[in-house]
């Protein structure tokens, strides 16, 4: 039985953000065992995409969090945007920002809409790319325009819309790479570390028996958007040239974060 930390009452009002396919489940798992903590409500989101019509989508987000209860999260699809940003200032929102090395995000992603078939709009995605080859293509190189259906840009402008929190003054960044631990391909020791500081910017106990049972309880291949978690699984799957054009049209921000090209 895990060793459950308390936070100092009243619990935290948490955002559990990622982009997708870059860990959502992992970190959802550790606020699922924080004593007190339950999932709330539905998952908010603001892409690239939203940048075009912003007021609708800023609204929503701020409707959420502003009910959002003590000791409660919810799941998010944030970029990192100064509206957003003065929210979770202003609200007192706990927001931890998981990212993932993005050639593993677009394999992931791929195989998720190609997989999924609970996936809302998959049908029309898969008249338009029908194989895995032209889904790796497309979520690197983007699809259609602003406004239009299935819109998304290219992986550079993407990623570094999600990866420039690591430079914000709110939240935590953490990479998928150090909290998935010794079965994922990563180290034991820094996914003890990570998990432990994050509980304790949750504003939880950081003792490490604590953090050692939890980490040992975060790998899952139950669900099925953790389909291939371990860190270099994508080059199972990336063919070499897109696998070159992600690395220079996500130079900066993977050297920003520590990824290797």
């Amino acid at each position: 039985m895990v060793d459950r930390m308390l936070p100092a009452p009243p619990g935290p009002r948490a955002v559990a953000n990622s982009m997708p396919k870059s860990g959502t489940h992992l970190l959802a798992t550790l606020y699922d065992q924080l004593e007190g903590m339950r999932l709330s409500g539905r998952l908010v989101a603001f892409d690239c995409g939203d940048r075009f019509d912003p007021a609708p989508r800023l609204k929503e987000i701020d409707k959420v969090l502003r009910r959002l209860r003590d000791s409660r999260y919810v799941g998010g699809h944030l970029i990192c945007e100064p509206e957003i940003e003065a929210m979770v200032r202003e609200r007192n929102i706990k927001l931890v920002t998981i990212l993932r090395d993005p050639r593993a995000v677009i394999v992931s992603g791929a195989h998720y809409v190609m997989d999924a078939k609970q996936l809302k709009g998959r049908d029309e995605a898969l008249e338009l790319f029908p194989d895995r080859d032209s889904m790796l293509r497309a979520l690197v190189f983007g699809y259609a325009e602003p406004g239009e259906k299935f819109y998304f840009p290219e992986i550079g402008e993407r990623f570094r819309a999600y990866a420039s929190w690591v430079d914000s003054s709110v939240g935590l960044t953490v990479r998928f790479e150090d909290l998935i631990g010794g079965r994922g391909g990563g180290s034991d020791d820094e996914q003890v570390e990570k998990v432990a500081q994050i509980v304790q910017f949750l504003g939880y106990g950081d003792g490490a028996e604590s953090a050692t049972a939890i980490a040992e309880r975060l790998f899952s291949e139950k669900v099925i958007t953790f389909r291939a978690g371990t860190i270099d699984s994508w080059r199972e799957d990336l063919p070499a040239d897109l696998a070159r054009e992600i690395e220079e049209r996500c130079a900066d921000s993977m050297a920003r974060l520590g990824y290797e090209r």
